[in-house]
């Protein structure tokens, strides 16, 4: 998918569900569960990843690192994997042979849905490192206004 590709879908998601990742979640479309998982605890460095069994597609979030203020932004990067990347891709990043491509995807993905800046996020945080990271290297706001 291209990028402006991307960002045309993902400025259609956010204004049909209104920036609300639990109601494009919901949507009754994919069956998503998320869920914490206390064993990732220790690994402070796996935020989250995402895993199909049969019919449904599962978010593991691990409760050490992903909080109130980060939630919807990892969620959202999670759920990018599962609408953007097909099966083998997914299987490949979680096997961490991720590409660069694929996590600007969502990251991108997470940004734009959520609406450029991230709510209660006020600090220099990982969220928002992202965040800046994308709009400073790829300059896709001025792109995403003449849509």
């Amino acid at each position: 998918m291209q990028m402006s590709e991307l960002i045309e879908y993902t400025l259609r998601l956010k204004n049909e569900y209104n920036s609300n990742i639990n109601a494009l979640i919901n949507n009754g479309e994919h069956n998503i569960k998320i869920e914490y998982i206390e064993d990732m605890k220790e690994n402070k460095s796996v935020y989250a990843y995402n895993f199909k069994m049969y019919d449904t597609f599962y978010i593991f979030l691990n409760p050490s690192v992903v909080n109130e203020n980060n939630k919807d932004f990892v969620i959202a990067h999670e759920l990018a994997h599962i609408l953007l990347h097909d099966e083998n891709m997914r299987t490949f990043s979680n096997l961490g042979l991720k590409t660069d491509k694929l996590e600007t995807q969502a990251n991108l993905f997470a940004t734009y849905f959520l609406g450029y800046e991230y709510r209660d996020c006020d600090n220099n945080d990982d969220v928002q490192k992202a965040i800046n990271y994308i709009h400073c290297n790829f300059r896709f706001c001025d792109l995403a206004k003449t849509m």
